[in-house]
């Protein structure tokens, strides 16, 4: 099925949603399939932004979306809802 620019964009950006991942800081998005290509030889091609992306996003899982942090806030609401 073809898809446009903007079609695709949406759906990239729909991949992470409800991430709290900031486009080139944690993650790289592309428009369509050629510019998620090209982030990805971005990657291949800067140490640097390779290993800035890879730090950056580890820091966001450990702080965000590990287990005992997650579980810390949903116990934090159900103690709001059953209080």
């Amino acid at each position: 099925m073809y898809q446009n620019s903007r079609d695709t964009k949406e759906k990239s950006v729909v991949g992470i949603e409800g991430i709290e991942a900031k486009n080139n800081q944690e993650v790289l998005l592309g428009e369509n399939k050629e510019d998620l290509a090209s982030q990805v030889m971005r990657l291949f091609d800067d140490t640097d932004l390779y290993q800035k992306i890879a730090q950056n996003a580890r820091k966001l899982i450990e702080s965000t979306y590990d287990w005992e942090i997650i579980v810390g806030k949903l116990e934090k609401v159900y103690q709001a809802v059953t209080v």
